[in-house]
């Protein structure tokens, strides 16, 4: 979950090892969850970290083919709700 400084609340990875391959596809947190909700592309500025990728195959599982936007589709999938949530929490 991404919770941002001014208000911003949205879902980036469904678990660890998505989190992981996003980050070695060079999409923060941030990025992703915030052009997923505005229906903008993912901008990957960084490049690939494939350092990152080694860590999630060595300690958690495999995940080929998984593109930034799947994963945050994934997780917004997995956690629709969250941002209703926070504000119920917040209320």
């Amino acid at each position: 979950m991404l919770f941002g400084g001014e208000g911003d609340v949205g879902p980036v990875a469904k678990d660890l090892c998505d989190l992981l391959y996003l980050l070695a596809a060079g999409v923060g947190p941030f990025e992703a969850a915030m052009a997923y909700t505005s229906d903008e592309d993912i901008d990957e500025d960084t490049g690939p970290r494939p350092e990152i990728a080694r860590i999630a195959e060595t300690h958690l599982q495999r995940r080929e083919g998984r593109t930034p936007k799947a994963i945050v589709q994934d997780a917004e999938n997995a956690y629709a709700d969250v941002r209703d949530r926070v504000d119920a929490l917040s209320g």
